[in-house]
């Protein structure tokens, strides 16, 4: 599949067993220049990491719905296009004056969430992406069109800090009740909160909807994460392909078994949609439960209503990268709380 319907890039190039289940794989593809729509709107960059640009006359894909954005990322140097909410976003007017990126605080101290604007993505990874996992049929693969409609993550996964503010346990009572004879690895208010089940992680969205009642904090959908973390690329990564991994260490802890720690949150590069850590640190918990994937077109998918494994996202600082790709694939037992699994929240937009 070669369809790229969210990037483009200018003339000048700007370029298991059961238990230990950490699958992933994308590969890598050039941006391409499509046909049609001109853009002609000036759009003020809400986040510092991001260079925005005013790019009269530059042609994109017909296929995305409605285009109001144009970022540059630094990192890159490829024109990215962010869709204005289409379809799948008729739910709140008030979206469409939204930037992608802008963020507002959240309940609790340290809790800020960004705006992700609906849109439309190619989910998955093509079967010739560098570090693609073929554990099993359709595991990350077919790619498929798919279309989300606007919501807030979390800018950051959910800290030790928040958690102990939220849940009223450590990382080392967590730890502990997971097995006292495991290691702790960062402890620390600024860490990322480690050794959660999903169900643990359930219940954190739900006391976090007690606080702040009627904006629907919960574990993002695979569909979401996935996203979300691309923020309108189609690389193995949210920076680019990066076949010799030379810029992972710039963007997210990646493949540090050696030093056998989480580090703390948001200290690397942010996506274009202000993102932080969406790649390494710790897995985070999606909300769907593991299912191949369909080759059919689907808007805002939930996976199956019923499993017995569940999804995790991101890779995290013990495995390579072939784990920590935009596309990537985990999964474990919801009972399970893995010395790297986490979690981000998402929220309703509107």
């Amino acid at each position: 599949m070669s369809r790229s319907p969210c990037t483009f890039r200018s003339q000048t190039d700007f370029s298991n067993d059961s238990q230990l289940p950490w699958p992933g794989a994308v590969q890598s593809r050039k941006n391409h220049l499509a046909p049609r729509l001109w853009i002609r709107e000036e759009v003020n960059s809400p986040n510092p990491k991001i260079k925005i640009d005013q790019k009269n006359g530059t042609k994109m894909n017909k296929n995305v719905h409605i285009i109001s954005k144009v970022f540059i990322t630094s990192a890159l140097f490829s024109l990215a296009v962010i869709p204005a909410p289409g379809p799948a976003s008729a739910d709140n007017p008030e979206n469409l004056r939204r930037q992608a990126g802008e963020v507002s605080d959240g309940p609790i101290e340290g809790m800020r969430f960004a705006y992700i604007p609906a849109g439309s993505f190619v989910m998955g990874s093509p079967e010739d992406e560098k570090g693609r996992l073929n554990r099993a049929a359709n595991y990350e693969g077919p790619q498929h069109d798919v279309t989300v409609s606007s919501f807030e993550m979390m800018t950051t996964e959910v800290t030790q800090g928040m958690w102990r503010a939220v849940m009223g346990k450590t990382v080392v009572e967590q730890r502990d009740k997971a097995n006292p004879e495991w290691a702790l690895h960062g402890v620390g208010d600024s860490y990322p909160i480690y050794y959660v089940s999903r169900f643990e992680a359930e219940e954190f969205a739900a006391a976090i909807n007690r606080l702040d009642p009627g904006k629907g904090y919960r574990l993002p959908t695979e569909a979401e994460w996935e996203y979300a973390c691309r923020a309108g690329t189609t690389t193995r990564f949210f920076w680019g392909d990066d076949l010799d991994n030379s810029e992972t260490r710039e963007y997210g802890w990646i493949g540090l078994m050696k030093e056998s720690t989480s580090y703390p949150v948001g200290q690397k590069k942010p996506n274009g949609w202000g993102l932080y850590d969406m790649l390494g640190n710790v897995f985070e918990w999606a909300s769907d439960w593991l299912a191949p994937y369909s080759s059919e077109a689907a808007t805002n998918p939930v996976g199956p209503a019923t499993g017995s494994v569940g999804v995790i996202r991101g890779g995290d600082w013990y495995h390579d990268d072939q784990t920590a790709r935009s596309a990537a694939r985990g999964n474990s037992f919801p009972q399970n709380a893995r010395y790297t699994s986490g979690l981000r929240l998402v929220r309703s937009s509107g």
